[in-house]
């Protein structure tokens, strides 16, 4: 962590944590996009679907709309997805999750905030990762 002082308390800590934990989730998300792939949106269930705020520095530190899904145990559902498509159900597991998964609610990323974490995205490639206190 950069920037750490006496004046920062604890809470600004565990927030630096869970920023940086969404910088890294922006950083694979960007790895992925930048082999080829596509990523217009973050689906997440279970229990980081409880905490409004990890969702929200979700969606704004990757500028991604995040979709929780109604069904709050994804291990489970994933493994339906398996069987079903298994059992010749489904002609793959990815027909299968498209026919099972549904949408609960969509968290938009606030346009402003999105600006702040590029700025913040840039320092935390520039220093390989490390965070910068100051932001939120």
């Amino acid at each position: 962590m950069l920037g750490l002082t006496m004046r920062h308390s604890r809470a600004h800590v565990w927030r630096a944590f869970l920023e940086a934990t969404c910088l890294g989730t922006r950083a694979a998300i960007e790895a992925m996009v930048s082999a080829g792939h596509s990523a217009k949106e973050i689906t997440v269930c279970g229990g980081a679907c409880q905490s409004d705020t990890w969702l929200q520095l979700h969606a704004d530190v990757t500028g991604l709309p995040v979709i929780i899904g109604e069904c709050p145990d994804g291990p489970l559902l994933g493994c339906a997805c398996l069987a079903a498509s298994a059992a010749g159900m489904f002609e793959s597991p990815a027909a299968a999750s498209t026919a099972f998964f549904r949408r609960a609610r969509r968290i938009e990323p606030d346009p402003e905030a999105v600006r702040a974490y590029d700025q913040v995205f840039a320092a935390y490639q520039t220093c390989g990762g490390c965070w910068v206190l100051g932001i939120g």
